[in-house]
């Protein structure tokens, strides 16, 4: 009988609590003086560690064909990429600051 596996491991026994570390005392620096920027350091790395961490306990089980798991990333990517474009600014406008909209009579 294995431990507390059930419940999907919300009762597992480690303590996580050492990863809030760097992100309190950057938090503690910022509020003592915002000009500081080991103490902007600071907290971005420890977001980043909690960003992570939450990542690394994620569990993905995919029950689709391969070849619709392609399908669906490469559509995803189109899209994302189609949206990176449109808030590209246009250099085809002739510097005129007017885009290709639709054009007075």
């Amino acid at each position: 009988m294995g431990g507390m596996h059930g419940m999907g491991g919300m009762m597992q026994t480690t303590s996580h609590g050492l990863i809030f570390v760097p992100l309190l005392l950057g938090v503690v620096a910022l509020f003592y003086d915002a000009q500081k920027a080991w103490a902007w350091g600071l907290l971005w790395v420890g977001l980043a560690v909690v960003v992570v961490e939450i990542l690394s306990r994620l569990e993905f089980r995919f029950s689709m064909k391969t070849s619709h798991l392609i399908v669906l990333m490469v559509m995803l990517g189109a899209g994302i990429g189609l949206l990176l474009r449109s808030f590209r600014e246009d250099d085809k406008s002739g510097g005129n600051g007017k885009g290709s909209g639709p054009t007075e009579l």
